[in-house]
C-alpha cells in the first residue's frame, strides 16, 4: 500500500489536453514519470491505434503509433524489471473481435514488438496484475461479450503463457488492478460488483478482501487509489477511494474536478523526491468523449503526522540499505514500492538492520516506515 496523505488543501489542476481525439476505453502503461496513453474509441466512433507519452514537467509526445488494428479495451501495464521499456499492452477489441494478441514497447527505440499471443481465445476489458516479470491477465469478455473468470499467467523471460487458479466470484469484466487485488467489475448482466479479491502468486490462490463500499466497474487505478467508473449504465462517478488495509476511504483526495465517469485514464507518479502525483483523465460520461488531462499532487515531508522524510545509506544501494530514523524507532514495519506503486517488498523493521534489497530490480524506489503512529519515507536508486 502506498503512503496516503491527507487531502486538505490539494486541489485537481488542469494539464496540456491528450493530443490525441477524445477517447474513452483507452490503455495506457507507466514508469517514474512518464505515462503512454494510446488505443481506445474516439468520439468517432472510430477505433484508434495511435500512442503518445506524458512526460511529467515536459507534457506530451507522439510516439509510434501500433502497427496493427484500431482497438479498445485493451490492457495496458508495466513489468518494472525491464525499467523503460517494461511496457505491454494485451489483448482488446478491434473490429473483428476480441484479440489475443500481446505487445511490448521499446521506449529506446520507439517501437512495438509483437510477442507470444494468448493459447486461448481472444478477450477484452481485462484486469491486469502485474509484478516485476510476471503479469496475471484476470477475467474479461470473450466473443460475444460472454464474461469470464479465466486467470493467465504472462512470463516475460520465457516469453510464454500458462493457466493459473480463476478468478473467484462472478465472471467479469471491467475490473480494476491494484497491488495483488482485482476489484470490482460488472458480471454477465452488467450488474456493479463492489467485491475485491487478492492473489498470492506463490501459493496460486486468491483471498477475498474487504468489499468496496460501492460497486464500480470501469473504474481505474493509481497506486493505491480508485477513480471514478460507473456504478449502473447510467450513473457515473467521480469519487476517489483509497484503500486503506482495514478500510476504504474517500476522503483523501477530493472528488474528480473533471466530473463523472468511465473508461479513463489513470497514473501514479513521482514528479520531484518530495512529491507524488495521481494523473487523470480522458474517459466519457456517457453522452461525451474526453481528452482532457488533469493533476492531484501531494507533498511529503511537509508535516509531521503526513510523513516526514528521512535518508537511506548507501544511495544508490544494490545489495544494502540502512534507513535514517529516531533512536526510540526499536521496531514497526516498512514497505518498499516500485515506480508504478506496487508494494515490492515489505516486513518488520531491526534495529540497526539493514534492508535486504538483492532482489529488486534496478530502478528507483520508494521506502516507507511506520512505528506507533508515525511514519518515515525516503526515496533510493536500486543498482544491478
Amino acid at each position: 500500500m502506498l503512503l496516503t496523505l491527507a487531502a486538505s488543501g490539494q486541489v485537481w489542476t488542469p494539464l496540456p489536453d491528450f493530443p490525441g481525439t477524445p477517447r474513452d476505453d483507452a490503455a495506457s502503461f507507466s514508469t517514474i514519470a512518464q505515462v503512454y496513453v494510446g488505443t481506445g474509441m474516439d468520439a468517432g466512433f472510430q477505433l484508434t491505434n495511435d500512442w503518445y507519452v506524458y512526460n511529467v514537467g515536459d507534457g506530451w509526445q507522439a510516439i509510434a503509433p501500433l502497427p496493427a488494428n484500431g482497438r479498445q479495451y485493451a490492457s495496458g501495464f508495466t513489468l518494472t524489471g525491464l525499467g523503460p521499456n517494461g511496457g505491454y499492452l494485451f489483448g482488446g477489441l478491434d473490429a473483428n473481435g476480441p484479440l489475443d494478441e500481446l505487445w511490448q514497447y521499446n521506449a529506446q527505440l520507439d517501437e512495438w514488438t509483437p510477442l507470444a499471443p494468448l493459447p486461448a481465445p481472444g478477450r477484452y476489458a481485462c484486469a491486469v496484475i502485474a509484478t516485476t516479470d510476471f503479469a496475471y491477465v484476470c477475467g474479461g469478455l470473450l466473443a460475444g461479450g460472454v464474461p469470464t473468470n479465466e486467470v493467465w499467467r504472462y512470463d516475460r523471460a520465457t516469453d510464454s503463457w500458462s493457466p493459473r487458479a480463476d478468478l473467484p466470484g462472478p465472471a467479469r469484466h471491467r475490473a480494476a488492478a491494484m497491488d495483488l487485488m482485482v476489484i470490482g467489475g460488472a458480471d454477465s448482466s452488467y450488474q456493479a460488483l463492489s467485491d475485491v479479491y487478492r492473489y498470492d502468486p506463490d501459493a496460486d490462490q486468491w483471498e477475498q478482501e474487504l468489499d468496496l463500499p460501492a460497486p464500480r466497474y470501469g473504474a481505474k487505478c493509481a497506486g493505491s487509489y480508485l477513480l471514478c467508473g460507473a456504478s449502473s449504465t447510467s450513473q457515473f462517478h467521480n469519487d476517489v477511494w483509497s484503500y486503506e488495509v482495514i478500510d476504504w476511504d474517500a476522503t483523501l483526495v477530493p472528488p474528480f474536478t473533471g466530473g463523472p465517469r468511465k473508461g479513463g485514464v489513470a497514473a501514479y507518479v513521482w514528479p520531484t523526491s518530495e512529491s507524488d502525483a495521481i494523473l487523470f483523465g480522458l474517459g466519457t460520461d456517457g453522452n461525451s468523449r474526453f481528452n482532457d488531462w488533469w493533476m492531484v499532487e501531494f507533498y511529503t515531508g511537509v508535516e509531521e503526522h503526513h510523513g516526514a522524510t528521512t535518508t537511506v545509506f548507501p544511495n544508490p544501494a544494490s545489495t544494502e540499505l540502512t534507513p535514517v530514523r529516531p533512536a526510540d524507532w526499536m521496531s514497526g514495519s516498512f514497505a518498499i514500492h516500485d515506480a508504478t506503486g506496487r508494494k515490492v517488498l515489505g516486513g518488520t523493521l531491526q534495529r540497526e538492520v539493514p534492508l535486504d534489497v538483492r532482489c529488486l530490480a534496478p530502478g528507483r524506489y520508494g521506502l516507507r516506515m511506520d512505528h506507533e503512529g508515525r511514519t518515515l519515507r525516503a526515496f533510493f536508486i536500486k543498482l544491478p
